[in-house]
């Protein structure tokens, strides 16, 4: 649990810290924090094949008041041929509300390799996420939501 409190506070950290960076002031409306992937709490294997293993540990998804999202996610891979990895991906999204379900995506035409939108459930408290394909096959990530009105959490003490 610890670990998961201190990924969670960093990753909050990560995402604070590129709001100040972008050009325009964005109000924050939300900040979810991935609790748990198809049902397995985190980290959790989200893809292992031939020896290579990716295992998300964390992430952070930011809804602003102007419809824009930040995912801030943290991922350790492992490889048969090549040295272990860890890698913070951030990705600058949009997303739709309507009524209790939300869209998430980048909503352009797109002419190549692109991914799809992420649908899912919305509540204030909690919200779920899963590609926007047919037949549904890929995880469900749930997301619960921050207080970012108080004090941020106290990092752990992890001993000497």
């Amino acid at each position: 649990m610890r670990g998961r409190a201190l990924i969670a506070l960093l990753l909050l950290c990560g995402v604070a810290a590129a709001c100040r960076e972008s050009t325009a002031p964005r109000t924050t409306l939300r900040v979810y924090v991935l609790d748990s992937i198809d049902a397995h709490a985190l980290p959790a294997v989200v893809s292992a094949f031939d020896g290579d293993t990716t295992v998300v540990r964390g992430a952070v998804l930011t809804l602003n008041q102007d419809g824009h999202a930040m995912r801030v996610e943290q991922l350790h891979s492992t490889y048969r041929a090549y040295p272990p990895a860890d890698t913070t991906i951030t990705q600058q999204l949009g997303y739709r509300i309507a009524r209790d379900s939300i869209t998430v995506g980048y909503f352009t035409s797109c002419r190549g390799l692109c991914a799809p939108d992420e649908v899912g459930a919305f509540t204030d408290s909690a919200l779920t996420l899963t590609y926007d394909v047919s037949p549904r096959f890929d995880p469900v990530y749930y997301y619960q939501r921050v207080d970012t009105r108080s004090d941020p959490p106290s990092a752990p003490d992890i001993g000497p």
